[in-house]
């Protein structure tokens, strides 16, 4: 079974918070039911480049969950309204629930001896560049304005715009539904397929809930807001996307172009994501922007990973 993503909770317009909560206390799951060192001797027996893959992934979604965790709570208390501000609250419980799965599924299958605290420190020191930028520069700064004046509702707005609808429906989802579909091929990994697939159905209702606040922004006059917020996350998001910092392990053309093919789709597939969010929030408008905008950020991304290297990327094989 592949993973879930619920396409319609997040565009359908009789979503709101109210039956996100109830959704929520009807999906919940414990990661006490995850054996998570019964995945250990598949995990070590890996091939050499996907484990760095798989790694590498599972280390940049545990840096984002523990650092939304966080950044979640000033956007619970300064929510615009009450049934929000429920719902936000059990999704600070998924931000938690996330962050011990990751971490105690990486502890366990790489035999790790340090508590969980300082693993977490050990996952920031090994993330790239770009991720620890998008959430602990650019996303606290929006969050440290809710935080500073609760009452401050274009603030909010952004911050969730930011949050739900650019880094966790165009980017977190994207990553999660390619490791997990990774982990299917692969076949030898069913605790880390059991809890992508409950981190993913949570994920669909954080997006639902993004794609309510931006509508509800936009009924509230607040449409050049959140497009502009939109706009301006764009770059972070896909230089995380796109991690320029990471060098493709293969000079082989056959690879390469390979390669090159499975960037370009999974980089489509996180602007279409995107972009079927904002028209779901009412913002069709901005279609033309939003890739024009994603298109510039990857050429600028993928021009920092040829200075960095010296190299062309993998996507300049299919030219």
């Amino acid at each position: 079974m592949t993973a879930i993503l619920d396409e319609q909770l997040i565009d359908d317009r009789e979503t709101t918070p109210e039956s996100l909560y109830l959704r929520w206390e009807r999906q919940n799951w414990s990661t006490q039911d995850l054996a998570m060192a019964a995945d250990r001797p598949a995990w070590q027996a890996l091939r050499p480049f996907l484990y760095q893959e798989l790694k590498a992934a599972l280390v940049e979604l545990a840096v984002g969950e523990v650092a939304v965790a966080r950044l979640l709570t000033p956007l619970v208390y300064a929510a615009p309204t009450q049934a929000a501000q429920f719902y936000l609250s059990s999704q600070l419980v998924d931000e938690s629930r996330h962050s011990i799965f990751f971490l105690g599924y990486l502890r366990a299958v790489e035999g790790a001896t340090e508590p969980p605290h300082a693993y977490a420190l050990r996952c920031r020191a090994e993330a790239s560049a770009a991720t620890v930028e998008l959430f602990d520069a650019y996303l606290l700064e929006q969050t440290e304005r809710v935080r500073r004046d609760p009452d401050d509702r274009d603030a909010w707005y952004a911050a969730v715009t930011t949050y739900h609808v650019v880094a966790e429906g165009a980017l977190a989802l994207v990553v999660l539904r390619s490791v997990a579909e990774a982990v299917r091929r692969c076949g030898q990994l069913p605790v880390l397929a059991e809890g992508l697939r409950n981190v993913i159905r949570d994920e669909s209702r954080h997006v639902g809930f993004g794609v309510w606040a931006m509508r509800h922004a936009v009924d509230n006059g607040r449409r050049q807001l959140v497009g502009d917020q939109v706009l301006d996350a764009i770059p972070y998001v896909v230089h995380v996307l796109v991690g320029p910092e990471r060098r493709n392990p293969s000079a082989l053309p056959m690879v390469v172009r390979a390669r090159g093919r499975q960037l370009r789709d999974q980089w489509d597939t996180a602007r279409d994501a995107l972009l079927r969010r904002v028209r779901a929030a009412g913002l069709d408008d901005v279609d033309a922007q939003v890739t024009e905008v994603w298109r510039a950020a990857e050429e600028r991304a993928v021009a920092d990973y040829e200075d960095r290297h010296g190299v062309p990327h993998p996507i300049r094989s299919l030219n």
